[in-house]
C-alpha cells in the first residue's frame, strides 16, 4: 500500500500576522491560493514578483497571501472555472498591468461580498464591468474595476534608488551610523538617474563630514544632507558594521494626473457601450485602486475637476487605496488598511442615493487590517520638520546593527520594527568563543505591498 502523502504546512516557518484566523483557516487560505496557481510553479526557481512573495516568510508576505486566498475562496462559487484559469495566467505573467487588473478584480469582489449585499458575476464573455451588487432593497450596481499600478517613472526611481543605495551603503566606513537625505531639486537634470554620477555626489557630501547643522550639498539635480544616527536609547550600534538610514524624495515626474484620468475613461468606455441601460432600479459605479504615492485628497481634486467630461450613466467612482500604515512609537505597529473614498458624480442621471436606503451601511470585509474611510497621511521628521509629501515618489529604507552583550545568564534586546529598516543585533560574551553571535530579525525588505 502506498504511503498517504502528508498534508501541506504552508503556514510552516511563516510568522504568523493574526490570531483572529483559525489555524485551520490560514492553512484552507495558502492552500487555495496554492492550488489556483499550481505549487510546482510556485516552487520554481524562476524570479516572478508573485514566486519571491511565496518563498519570503514575514508577517507582510504572509498578510498578503492569505488575502488572495481569502479573496478566492469567497468568490470561487460565485466565479467561472474559465475566469479563474485566465486570471490565474495574468497573476503567472511577467505584465504587471494584466497582473495588477486581474487579481484587484478578484480582491475587489471579495470585499464587496456580503450576505447582506452578495455579488454575482457577470456571464462569460459579458463586457463592461465585473461584478455586480445586489442590495437589500432588490437593486443592483454594476462594478467596473480598474487598477492603476505605478507608472514607469516612478519605477525607475525606484530601481534607481535601490541600486543607488547597495553601493553607497558599501562606501560607509565601518562603524559609521548615519542619517542619508536626498531630496530632487532639478527635474531636468539629465544625470538625475545616472547611479556611477549620483554616488560620486554622495561620496563627495561623505568627504565634508556629516552634522545636523551642514547645509544641503546639492549635484546631479539632488540635494544631500548627511547627519548621524543615535541608537534606541540604552542600547549601542556594533562598531564593525554600517548602520545607516536612506531616504529620497523625488516630485512626480511623469502626467499622473492624466494617466489616472485614461483609467478612468477606459472604464467609462466599457460601462457607456456595454451598460448604459441605467435606471433606478441598475446603476453603475468605477472602482479604482490607485497607488500608494497618489494620495486621496489630489484623486478626488482630479476627479471633481473632470466630472463635466463623464458619463451621466456613471453613480460615482469609487477610490481605494491599500498600503502598510505604521505609527512610530517605541514599539513600532504596523497594519495593512485600505482606504475608501467614495466620489458622486454631479452629472449622473441617477445619484448614488437612489439605489441606497437611507439606513444602508456596506459591510466592506478583508481578512486582516481593517477598511477606513479617512486617508492616511505620510509623515517624514526631518529634525524641527515635518514633511507631508503629496505629489512626490518616497524611497525609505536602511539596517540598524545593535550590540547586545551577555551577562548574568541573559542578553536583552527588543527589536523595534520601524518602516522599512532591517534590524540585527551581535550578541558578545558567550563563552570562550570570541566571534558575536549575530541575529537577524525578520522584517519585509519593504513595508509595501507587492500584489494586494
Amino acid at each position: 500500500m502506498a504511503d498517504e502523502q502528508k498534508p501541506k504546512n504552508y503556514m510552516n516557518r511563516r510568522q504568523d500576522p493574526t490570531k483572529e484566523l483559525s489555524e485551520n483557516e490560514k492553512e484552507a487560505q495558502l492552500e487555495k491560493l496554492a492550488n489556483w496557481l499550481g505549487q510546482e510553479w510556485l516552487e520554481s526557481k524562476d524570479p516572478h514578483p508573485v514566486r519571491e512573495l511565496w518563498n519570503r516568510k514575514d508577517w507582510l508576505a504572509t498578510i498578503e497571501l492569505l488575502t488572495i486566498g481569502n479573496s478566492l475562496k469567497k468568490i470561487e462559487q460565485k466565479v467561472s472555472p474559465k475566469t479563474l484559469e485566465d486570471a490565474a495566467l495574468d497573476m503567472k505573467s511577467n505584465d504587471f498591468g494584466n497582473r495588477a487588473g486581474s487579481l484587484f478584480e478578484i480582491i475587489g469582489s471579495a470585499i464587496f461580498d456580503n450576505p447582506d449585499h452578495p455579488i454575482t458575476m457577470p456571464k462569460v464573455g459579458q463586457p463592461g464591468y465585473d461584478f455586480a451588487i445586489n442590495l437589500p432593497n432588490e437593486k443592483k450596481i454594476r462594478v467596473s474595476c480598474k487598477a492603476l499600478i505605478p507608472s514607469a517613472k516612478e519605477i525607475e526611481f525606484r530601481k534607481f534608488c535601490n541600486s543607488l543605495h547597495k553601493q553607497y551603503t558599501s562606501t560607509l566606513p565601518l562603524g559609521s551610523a548615519t542619517i542619508t537625505k536626498m531630496y530632487l531639486v532639478d527635474k531636468n537634470d539629465s544625470n538625475k538617474f545616472n547611479v556611477p554620477y549620483i554616488l560620486n555626489g554622495l561620496s563627495n557630501t561623505l568627504a565634508q563630514g556629516y552634522s545636523p547643522e551642514r547645509s544641503m550639498y546639492v549635484y546631479g539635480g539632488w540635494g544631500f544632507t548627511i547627519s548621524p544616527l543615535a541608537p534606541e536609547e540604552g542600547y549601542s550600534f556594533w562598531n564593525a558594521e554600517r548602520s545607516q538610514t536612506f531616504l529620497s524624495i523625488c516630485p512626480f515626474l511623469g502626467d499622473e494626473q492624466k494617466r489616472f484620468e485614461d483609467k478612468i475613461d477606459n472604464a467609462i468606455s466599457n460601462l457607456k457601450k456595454h451598460c448604459s441601460d441605467v435606471s433606478s432600479e441598475v446603476g453603475n459605479i468605477i472602482l479604482i485602486k490607485i497607488p500608494e504615492s497618489i494620495s486621496f485628497t489630489k484623486a478626488r481634486e482630479w476627479l471633481k475637476n473632470s466630472f463635466d467630461d463623464y458619463s451621466d450613466s456613471i453613480s460615482a467612482i469609487l477610490l481605494i487605496r491599500s498600503q502598510v500604515v505604521s505609527e512610530a512609537k517605541k514599539e513600532s505597529t504596523s497594519c495593512v488598511v485600505y482606504e475608501i473614498s467614495f466620489v458622486e458624480n454631479p452629472k449622473a442621471k441617477f445619484n448614488l442615493k437612489t439605489y441606497l436606503d437611507d439606513d444602508f451601511q456596506f459591510k466592506l470585509e478583508i481578512p486582516i487590517g481593517k477598511v477606513t474611510d479617512v486617508e492616511t497621511r505620510l509623515e517624514i521628521h526631518d529634525g524641527s520638520r515635518i514633511l507631508n509629501p503629496t505629489e512626490a515618489y518616497v524611497y525609505f529604507t536602511g539596517h540598524h546593527f545593535y550590540h547586545t552583550h551577555f551577562s548574568s545568564g541573559k542578553a536583552e534586546f527588543s527589536a523595534r520594527g520601524y518602516p522599512n529598516i532591517s534590524v540585527s543585533t551581535f550578541i558578545t560574551g558567550l563563552g570562550p568563543d570570541p566571534n558575536p553571535l549575530r541575529l537577524d530579525f525578520i522584517f519585509p525588505p519593504e513595508n509595501e505591498l507587492i500584489l494586494i
